[in-house]
């Protein structure tokens, strides 16, 4: 699985570039979200 990871590009955007993204960071911090994400990773993601 972790050769699908071989080559990757990031692009670092502003925030107003991108409104859906921080309008649903900023409603998660003012409504303190804090559901579970129970996802089984593979060990050798996370270990």
């Amino acid at each position: 699985m972790i050769e699908l990871f071989a080559e990757t590009n990031v692009k670092w955007i502003g925030r107003n570039r991108n409104k859906v993204a921080d309008n649903l960071c900023n409603h998660a911090l003012n409504n303190q979200c804090n559901l579970p994400f129970s996802t089984e990773y593979p060990s050798d993601i996370h270990n």
